[in-house]
């Protein structure tokens, strides 16, 4: 299921529509209104959905590509194949306004700016949390 639209910030969080085309994922979105867009990147045209959402966009990469995600507009990204716990706390966290990355993902990220891994725990812990002033 490369797309995802998901409703509602609450435990048990609906999927309002899945979708295979990035025209299907923005038409879906202008249909149902929901809080969270979930891509898996390697859906053909996944970027122009980051640029064109309306609502933000949670992407489902591998390591190597968070940082084309996070450039293109996510407002997180997760690894494929992330379990249920968190991908749905990543789905809350987006829809509350904050920037999520996956576990690895900030070690990653601190690795390609040149400062090594992130060493605060608040960014190795479960979802890696960042928070969106931070």
């Amino acid at each position: 299921m490369p797309a995802v639209v998901w409703g509602g910030a609450a435990a048990g969080i609906p999927v309002l529509a899945s979708a295979t085309t990035a025209e299907a994922v923005l038409a879906a979105v202008a249909e149902h209104e929901p809080d969270v867009v979930v891509v898996d990147m390697r859906m053909p045209d996944a970027p122009r959905v980051l640029r064109r959402s309306p609502v933000p966009v949670l992407a489902l990469t591998d390591l190597d590509g968070v940082v084309s995600a996070m450039r293109a507009g996510a407002r997180g990204s997760v690894a494929r194949g992330a379990g249920p716990v968190v991908l749905a706390g990543a789905v809350v966290s987006v829809a509350a306004g904050e920037v999520i990355l996956g576990p690895g993902m900030a070690d990653l990220l601190g690795e390609l700016l040149g400062d090594g891994p992130c060493r605060a725990p608040e960014y190795s812990t479960n979802l890696g949390r960042m928070g969106a002033g931070t």
